[in-house]
C-alpha cells in the first residue's frame, strides 16, 4: 500500500516550498511451498540435514528482509534558480531468518536523511552540491562475529557505507 501527499506553499519574496509526504506499507506472505520433485528427492542428506528448495531462511528473504513500513518526508525549496531539497526517510525493522530459529537476527529501524542544494546557472546548466545520508547513520552491527563469513553489518534496505557527499554538475539537452 502507498499513501503520497504533495502540497506546495508560495511565500511570496521568500521563494516556494513543495512539501511531500509518503507511506508505504508491505506484507509478503508464503501460502505454500511444493516439494523437490520426485527425482531429487532421493539424493539424501545434504550439510544442511534435507535437500530443500525453499527453507524457513530463504522464505525469510521474501517476508522478514525488507523492511514491512517506509517513511519519506521532504521539501523543496526554491527561490529562483536556487533550490534547496532536504529529505527523510525512515526504514522499518528488518529481520534476518536462519534455518534454526535460535539464530534469528534483527535489525532496528533508522532514519536517513539527504541534502541538495542546487543553482541554475543558465536555463540548460545547474550545478549542485549535496549528500546522502548526511549523518553517517549505519545499520545495526551483525551479532555474529565476521571470522564466520558475515557482513560487519546486518541487513539493510540503505547503503552500509554511510554519508556520501558529491558535487555535480547537470547538462539539460
Amino acid at each position: 500500500m502507498d499513501i503520497v501527499i504533495d502540497h506546495s506553499s508560495q511565500y511570496g519574496a521568500w521563494g516556494d516550498v513543495r512539501w511531500s509526504a509518503g507511506f508505504n506499507y508491505n506484507k509478503t506472505v508464503i501460502t505454500d511451498v511444493k516439494d523437490a520433485p520426485a527425482a531429487l528427492q532421493g539424493l539424501g542428506s545434504n550439510p544442511g540435514g534435507s535437500l530443500t528448495w525453499v527453507g524457513r531462511a530463504r522464505e525469510g528473504d521474501l517476508t522478514d528482509a525488507q523492511p514491512k513500513t517506509k517513511w519519506v518526508l521532504g521539501g523543496k525549496w526554491t527561490l529562483g534558480d536556487l533550490g534547496v531539497n532536504l529529505q527523510t526517510t525512515r526504514y522499518g525493522k528488518v529481520k534476518t531468518l536462519q534455518q534454526l530459529e535460535s539464530g534469528d537476527r534483527s535489525f532496528g529501524a533508522k532514519w536517513i536523511t539527504d541534502l541538495d542544494v542546487s543553482y541554475t546557472l543558465y536555463d540548460n546548466i545547474t550545478l549542485s552540491v549535496g549528500g546522502t545520508n548526511i549523518f553517517d547513520v549505519r545499520p545495526d552491527k551483525n551479532a555474529i562475529p565476521s571470522a564466520v563469513g558475515l557482513n560487519l553489518y546486518g541487513n539493510s534496505p540503505f547503503y552500509p557505507g554511510g554519508g556520501f557527499w558529491y558535487s555535480k554538475i547537470a547538462y539539460d539537452f
